[in-house]
């Protein structure tokens, strides 16, 4: 498993909480234009609050072909999407009227 974040800070937590995982890789890098040495990786994920950092069009389409580089012949792409709610997480409720 590797998993990539563009901060430093993200890269130094992972590094803390799991560096007894012997099998998990942290890399600093942008998602948008990594270099990784292994090209064949079969799955690749991007959570939902991740993607939204993504502000054009340009820069997914850029994510999704570095990720592509990656990915062997048949691998997956997982993302976790959903649709903004109508009303506000804050406490207390509000409806937003666009």
């Amino acid at each position: 498993v590797t998993a990539l974040d563009i901060t430093k800070e993200m890269i130094e937590e992972g590094r803390r909480r799991y560096h007894e995982l012997t099998n998990l890789a942290f890399i600093e890098g942008n998602v948008c234009s990594f270099q990784l040495r292994q090209r064949d990786f079969d799955f690749a994920f991007i959570g939902s609050t991740d993607l939204h950092h993504l502000h054009t069009r340009e820069a997914v389409m850029e994510a999704f072909a570095s990720i592509h580089k990656h990915m062997r012949q048949g691998g997956g792409l997982g993302l976790e999407l959903w649709y903004p709610t109508l009303h506000s997480w804050s406490s207390p409720k509000r409806v937003y009227r666009p």
